[in-house]
């Protein structure tokens, strides 16, 4: 007989109570658990394969675009910073006014750039209003601009923080600091 099975045997009824696992509710409950966890993280892992997919199937496109001619090279340029691909970028904006294309787009600011939502440095002077409780009206007296520019702007910046009221906005930006 095994050490510690106090006489018993694993066959006997009582014997070390090991039970089936399914058994018990909260084994169901863990077992639910666990197969949710796995399907998040089988979802998440199918997730990230198909946005590396996306990814690479726009570099590539862009990378063929910047050899073509002007449109194909803005083309190339609206990819490269879409994909976040700013060295890349610069070096097709230097080469489209180089070649003597106007009205190319400049891109972010090196301050847009740092910031980690992507908010302007004016984006960021409305989220400190806006967490001040003014209103769109207040806010563009004080900025001496329009109501309307200001409702872009709020919109800009609900986008860019991901979401969907001035208030969580202003919470966001208090608790990474940005205002």
């Amino acid at each position: 007989m095994p050490r510690g099975s106090g006489g018993r045997r694993e066959s006997d009824p009582g014997a070390g109570h090991q039970r089936d696992p399914l058994a018990r509710a909260d084994d169901v409950h863990d077992l639910d658990h666990v197969v949710a966890v796995d399907a998040r993280d089988r979802l998440r892992k199918e997730s990230e394969v198909r946005r590396h997919e996306r990814l690479s199937r726009l570099s590539t496109r862009a990378l063929a675009l910047v050899g073509g001619g002007e449109s194909e090279q803005r083309a190339a340029l609206e990819l490269l910073r879409e994909l976040g691909a700013a060295p890349a970028a610069r070096l097709v904006t230097r080469r489209l006014r180089d070649s003597g294309a106007r009205d190319v787009p400049r891109g972010e600011r090196p301050s847009t750039r740092a910031n980690p939502a992507g908010l302007t440095g004016r984006e960021l002077e409305v989220l400190g209003l806006v967490d001040q409780g003014l209103r769109n009206a207040e806010i563009a007296r004080r900025l001496f601009v329009s109501a309307k520019t200001v409702e872009h702007h709020v919109t800009a910046i609900l986008a860019k923080l991901g979401v969907t009221s001035r208030a969580r906005a202003a919470a966001r930006a208090r608790e990474h600091g940005w205002i």
